[in-house]
């Protein structure tokens, strides 16, 4: 079994932990905790259907591992000083519910909260990050695209494409043929069938767990 610093060069491209939370070496107790959930949200296995369900798995128990390594004091010092973690340690070996584990840390939120979050963030520069990030990540494939940005509806969709194709055209972005294979008028029915056919209570489950931190 890989250690963690091997899983997190495997799932998230580095080794660093700091990295792979997009976050400084001096970042606060309070940072850390915001770049785990931000990230722990993205990958959490609730919200990803079908092949990718595996890896987002793996990704989801190696972030929890990082987070605990980072927030504390102790562990987080020697990983400073050494740049390695040790792979004995109880906290890393141990049998851990993860998902309780992030439950405990970030609680159960309203509809209102929801709402707030996804005003927010739809829009944003975040959002658009995001978007670019899952493009390249998948090769342009719309229908992984849109499992993957948080807080998105079909009715995103075209508001997608068009920021996508905009990106292609100023060559920010690499144009992939899976990309244009995605937004056939079929595909994009497809996908839209699949979407309406969750309820407003899935849809709040999806979400369930954003935090107003």
């Amino acid at each position: 079994m890989p250690g963690l610093l091997e899983s997190c060069k495997k799932l998230f491209k580095t080794k660093d932990l700091y990295k792979v939370l997009s976050l400084p070496k001096n970042a606060s107790p309070s940072e850390v905790k915001r770049g785990y959930h931000k990230l722990s949200l993205k990958v959490h296995p609730d919200r990803v259907h079908g092949d990718g369900k595996k890896t987002a798995t793996e990704k989801f128990q190696v972030l929890g591992k990082i987070y605990c390594i980072l927030s504390d004091k102790d562990k987080r010092a020697v990983y400073d000083e050494t740049g390695e973690v040790d792979d004995e340690d109880d906290v890393l070996t141990q049998d851990k519910d993860w998902y309780d584990y992030w439950r405990i840390l970030f609680h159960q939120v309203t509809p209102q909260d929801i709402k707030e979050f996804e005003e927010k963030y739809k829009g944003s520069d975040e959002e658009l990050s995001d978007l670019k990030d899952l493009y390249c990540e998948y090769e342009g494939d719309m229908g992984m695209i849109m499992d993957g940005v948080m807080c998105c509806t079909a009715e995103d969709e075209p508001r997608f494409i068009q920021i996508l194709k905009d990106l292609i055209k100023k060559k920010e972005i690499t144009e992939y043929k899976g990309f244009t294979r995605s937004i056939t008028k079929t595909k994009i029915a497809e996908r839209k069938r699949k979407v309406g056919a969750k309820t407003k209570n899935a849809q709040y489950t999806e979400y369930r767990e954003i935090s107003t931190q």
